[in-house]
């Protein structure tokens, strides 16, 4: 939890909207990487990120004052994100979508702030120590939400070389959190 972030709770409980905008601005690049790596399109992770921040300006009364503000939103984008899939069920999961289902299975064990801080700092870390052009593809998809279409120009590399490509750094990304934590990373 960040230092400030229970006051900012109890201050947009109480109908702050300042407190809940400081609060938007804490979580919102989170609730959308969150929501980013597992949807194709960046236009319906955005939708998605800013319906979750809707139904948590409603409902931030029925936050536990002890429960970090964090997990509780990613909570919500999971359940958006699931009735979201259930609308588009008639469409072909992506590549993307599938991942994002095997990692949502690690959404029932509760993480502490202090291990999400843990494991934040240890992600940054790893992505450090990616050289460029690898560094640069994480940082395009994930970060600027760039298409696997727009990637595979951009690389000139086909769709099936950037997935494999992607699901290595994955990988590589999660060991070396894992490696930096002493725990398996979500």
């Amino acid at each position: 939890m960040f230092p400030e972030e229970a006051q900012l709770i109890a201050a947009a409980r109480a109908g702050s909207l300042p407190a809940f905008a400081r609060l938007v601005a804490m979580h919102q690049k989170g609730v959308r990487a969150f929501l980013a790596v597992r949807l194709e399109s960046a236009h319906d992770a955005d939708d998605l990120a800013q319906e979750v921040f809707l139904i948590a300006h409603r409902r931030i009364g029925e936050l536990d004052a002890s429960q970090s503000l964090g997990p509780w939103l990613r909570t919500v984008a999971h359940h958006l994100l699931m009735n979201h899939r259930r609308k588009k069920a008639r469409h072909p999961m992506t590549a993307i979508e599938a991942l994002g289902d095997l990692a949502d299975d690690a959404l029932a064990v509760e993480v502490t702030s202090a291990q999400e801080e843990e494991r934040l700092t240890a992600l940054q870390g790893c992505l450090e120590k990616l050289d460029g052009p690898a560094r640069e593809l994480i940082e395009l998809r994930y970060r600027d939400s760039l298409g696997l279409a727009d990637l595979a120009q951009r690389f000139q590399r086909k769709h099936s070389a950037l997935t494999m490509a992607l699901h290595r750094l994955r990988q590589a990304l999660r060991e070396c959190v894992e490696q930096r934590t002493g725990e398996a990373a979500i």
